[in-house]
C-alpha cells in the first residue's frame, strides 16, 4: 500500500498542468490498496464554447497525466497508464503505481516553474539545438508530431489568424461573458487558486485594466466596438503573437484518445522550453472556434465571423503543414522574454480514499 501523503503530492503535482483559462476540470479517486489512481473529467468547469467535445478539457488532461507520470518516476513508482479504460468518459485515465527505484526525471524540478508569458518576445531565433530538443519531447508520445514555423511572413499570418479569436470573443455576446466572468480581479482570490486568470497575468498595462472592468457589461462593449474597440485589440494581439521566435502545433490523429496524448506531448515540450529558459504561451483559440463553427451542437457565431475563423483555421492548418486526417491539437509561441508579471495560482485538487 502507497502511503495517502505520496500519492497527494503526485496527484498535486500533475494539477500544476495548464487548462483553459485555468479551469482546472478534473477530480481524482484513489484506491489505495491497488495503488490506482483514477482521474475524472470535469466537464463543466471548462468553456462550454471552446471546449467542443471536451477536447480542450483532454489537452488539459494529458498535461496534467504527464506531470504525474514524471512525478511518479522521481517519487521511486512505475505508471502503468490507461487512457480511457471504459471508453471515451469522463474517467479519462487509471494509472497503478507500482514501487520501484527513484530516476531522475531532468523535467521534474519545472512542473512548478512553467509559467505562461503574455508579453512581447524578443527578436532572436531558435538554435538548433533548441530546435531539435523541442521536437524530439514532442515525438516522445506516440502518435505526437511537433511542427515549427519561424518563417516570419508565415509567423505573421499565423499571428493574424491566432487574433481572430479576440475579435470574435468581443463581438459575440455569450464568448463575451464567458471571458470576462473567467478574470479574476482579486491578488487574494488568486493566491487562493481559484479557477480563473489573473488579470494582472494578462500584461494588460492598468488603463487597459479600467477598460475591462468597463466593458465586461454587454452594453459598454458594444459602444467600444462601434469605435473600433474589438479591431484594436485584435491588431495589438496579433503584434504580439508575431513576435516570437516561432510558432509551435502538436500534429496528432483527430480523435479524443489522441487529444489526451497531444495535451502530454504538449506538457513535455512546455516543460523542456522552461528547462531551456524559453517564454511560451498556448493560442489555440482560433483551432477551438473552428470546432465549435463545424460542430453539431449549435453554432453561435454571426455568418460573418464564421467565415472569419474558417478562413483563419485554414491559413494555420496551411502554415503548420496539417495533413488530412490530422488535426492541430494545440497550438502556441515560443521565444525570449522577460519573466511575466504574475502567474495565476491552483486550488488543491479534489481527491477521494477508497
Amino acid at each position: 500500500m502507497i502511503d495517502r501523503e505520496t500519492i497527494t503530492k503526485i496527484i498535486e503535482y500533475g494539477t500544476y498542468a495548464p487548462s483553459g483559462d485555468n479551469s482546472q476540470p478534473w477530480r481524482f479517486e484513489v484506491d489505495e490498496t491497488a495503488g490506482k489512481i483514477s482521474v475524472f473529467n470535469l466537464p463543466g468547469k471548462d468553456n462550454p464554447i471552446l471546449n467542443v467535445r471536451n477536447r480542450g478539457s483532454y489537452v488539459a488532461h494529458g498535461a496534467l497525466i504527464e506531470n504525474m507520470l514524471i512525478a511518479s518516476s522521481q517519487t521511486g513508482f512505475e505508471a502503468d497508464l490507461k487512457i480511457f479504460p471504459q471508453g471515451v468518459s469522463d474517467l479519462t485515465a487509471e494509472i497503478v503505481l507500482t514501487p520501484s527505484q527513484p530516476k531522475n526525471e531532468p523535467l521534474f524540478s519545472y512542473i512548478k516553474e512553467r509559467v505562461t508569458n503574455r508579453r512581447s518576445y524578443k527578436n532572436v531565433p531558435l538554435s538548433e539545438g533548441e530546435r531539435e530538443v523541442l521536437i524530439s519531447a514532442a515525438s516522445s508520445i506516440p502518435g505526437c508530431e511537433l511542427k515549427l514555423v519561424e518563417d516570419k511572413n508565415q509567423m505573421q499570418i499565423i499571428a493574424q489568424a491566432m487574433s481572430v479569436t479576440e475579435k470574435v470573443a468581443l463581438e459575440t455576446k455569450e464568448l463575451h461573458r464567458l471571458f470576462f466572468k473567467d478574470i479574476i480581479w482579486d491578488d487574494e482570490k488568486n493566491k487562493k487558486g481559484e479557477s480563473g486568470l489573473y488579470i494582472k497575468s494578462l500584461e494588460v498595462p492598468p488603463p487597459v485594466r479600467l477598460v475591462f472592468k468597463i466593458i465586461k457589461n454587454w452594453s459598454a462593449m458594444k459602444i467600444f466596438n462601434l469605435l473600433g474597440f474589438n479591431k484594436m485589440a485584435a491588431a495589438g494581439n496579433a503584434g504580439i503573437y508575431a513576435s516570437s521566435a516561432a510558432h509551435g502545433a502538436i500534429i496528432t490523429e483527430n480523435n479524443d484518445e489522441n487529444f489526451i496524448s497531444a495535451g502530454r506531448a504538449f506538457q513535455r515540450v512546455w516543460l523542456e522550453s522552461s528547462r531551456l529558459g524559453l517564454a511560451f504561451q498556448p493560442v489555440a483559440g482560433t483551432a477551438f472556434l473552428a470546432q465549435k463553427v463545424e460542430s453539431r451542437d449549435g453554432n453561435i457565431f454571426s455568418e460573418k465571423n464564421s467565415e472569419f475563423i474558417r478562413e483563419a483555421a485554414n491559413k494555420m492548418d496551411f502554415a503548420f503543414s496539417v495533413d488530412a486526417g490530422k488535426v492541430a491539437a494545440i497550438t502556441f509561441r515560443i521565444g525570449r522574454a522577460e519573466p511575466p508579471t504574475a502567474r495565476s495560482y491552483r486550488h488543491r485538487p479534489e481527491i477521494i480514499f477508497r
